[in-house]
């Protein structure tokens, strides 16, 4: 691809990276990001379009028959932007500096809503009629778990009568083999087939109150103190290693070196023994592989410094592993919380996703478009620790996929929801050849 369209596509993206929308904005901010949207994919915007909730939208484009309908899916908010002393350029500047685009939701996931929209545009231009109907969801509220995507699966079922075969979402991604080439024999990335059920819950400890000048033992923060201390230092939920996990090294080690095939191959059979001897950082990211997490986020007690509290609580985020699911880790929360007088109330809270099928004929398409769009490419299934709004889809779809079609770097990856987020300028120009692959092979 020629430097200029290159340059093209990361100026109009830019113009996205603007637009404030975070989680929760004005309708005036989203409005604005439409705007933007329409000016740069014209085309593209005189598709019908639906709005099933809010923010979220629905974009139609008909295609020659109508019986295996493909769904592209992308959210246009993105988390706050912190502290902005801590970005080296602006979260809203949208600069285009050392061959990258800067800005939050560069990769999370602005880049997905532009290549599926801008692709889709060039193709309408070029006269191109896609086989099947294509179904563009952009939601407003990914990143607090919001309502839109339950809006938009219930609006594509109900409403519109569509039951796509293939849904193509965020998660998941692919890293290129050239800064791992002393391991690596191709590029590798893995697609999401799954996600781990998610809860918030409330660990609420309660007194008589009392003035603090004479306080009485066992208050209600020494209960929840006692009560979290023992959560950090006992491993309660079961660690096991799912047959997904199983495949995803298995596969992996297909780009890997001959020699080191073996050992990546059965990588998997040490885990459980890797997660206790591991650095703490590699450690925390197998357990979350291998069980249930449980993280205390939130704190709240007495409004008044010289107050016992009458009630105290503290809150934990929890992600539910499939293997264990929401019942029995709830069952044994409430087991270890009362023997510290602890009561638990289950402010949201659901169960993992079903398992899409890797041989289904949708996973194999993308399979054989990513290695189209970007050479040879080793990609395996994996467990989404986090969420998406795909896993709405899974009511009706059974191939729900989860996967960034973007070449970034481990780096770029990691700045989502951190400092720094950006992607790069060619990354953002094969994304778009990606989303025309993937339109235009579909049958």
């Amino acid at each position: 691809m020629a430097d200029a369209k290159k340059d093209y596509y990361a100026r109009q993206f830019a113009r996205m990276l603007r637009v404030p929308t975070v989680t929760g904005a004005d309708k005036s901010v989203f409005d604005e990001l439409h705007d933007v949207m329409w000016d740069i994919a014209p085309d593209f915007a005189k598709l019908p379009r639906f709005y099933p909730r809010n923010n979220s939208m629905i974009i139609k484009w008909e295609g020659k028959n109508h019986d295996r309908p493909l769904v592209l899916m992308a959210h246009q908010d993105v988390v706050p932007e912190e502290d902005e002393k801590g970005w080296k350029y602006p979260p809203y500047g949208g600069v285009i500096a050392e061959d990258k685009i800067w800005g939050r939701g560069a990769v999370d996931c602005k880049c997905m809503v532009f290549g599926s929209m801008v692709a889709a545009d060039e193709l309408i231009k070029e006269g191109f009629v896609p086989e099947q109907d294509i179904y563009f969801c952009y939601g407003d509220d990914e990143e607090n778990s919001g309502g839109s995507a339950i809006a938009e699966a219930k609006y594509l079922s109900e409403t519109l009568n569509v039951k796509p075969v293939l849904v193509l979402d965020e998660g998941g991604g692919m890293t290129s083999k050239k800064p791992f080439e002393k391991y690596l024999v191709s590029n590798v990335g893995v697609i999401g087939v799954q996600e781990k059920g998610f809860a918030d819950v409330r660990f609420i400890a309660r007194s008589k109150g009392g003035h603090s000048s004479a306080p009485p033992k066992n208050t209600p923060f020494i209960r929840l103190a006692k009560f979290m201390l023992y959560m950090e230092k006992h491993n309660v939920f079961d660690v096991q290693v799912l047959p997904i996990l199983k495949e995803m090294f298995i596969d992996v080690s297909k780009a890997v070196k001959p020699s080191l095939r073996p050992i990546v191959r059965n990588a998997y059979r040490i885990m459980p023994l890797a997660s206790k001897i591991l650095p703490a950082q590699l450690t925390a990211q197998l357990k979350a592989f291998l069980s249930t997490t449980m993280v205390f986020t939130m704190a709240e007690g007495s409004h008044a410094s010289n107050n016992i509290p009458d009630a105290a609580w503290v809150l934990a985020n929890i992600r539910y592993s499939p293997q264990e699911g929401k019942e029995k880790t709830l069952k044994k929360l409430e087991k270890i919380a009362s023997k510290y007088k602890i009561e638990i109330e289950v402010l949201n809270s659901r169960d993992a996703s079903p398992v899409a099928d890797t041989k289904s004929e949708g996973y194999k398409y993308t399979v054989d478009t990513i290695n189209k769009t970007y050479g040879d490419t080793v990609l395996a299934p994996y467990l989404i620790a986090g969420g998406t709004d795909c896993r709405y889809m899974q009511a009706i779809c059974k191939t729900a996929l989860r996967f960034t079609p973007f070449l970034v770097t481990l780096e770029e990856m990691g700045a989502c929801h951190g400092y720094n987020e950006r992607i790069g300028v060619d990354a953002l120009a094969e994304g778009v050849v990606f989303y025309k692959n993937f339109i235009s092979d579909f049958r």
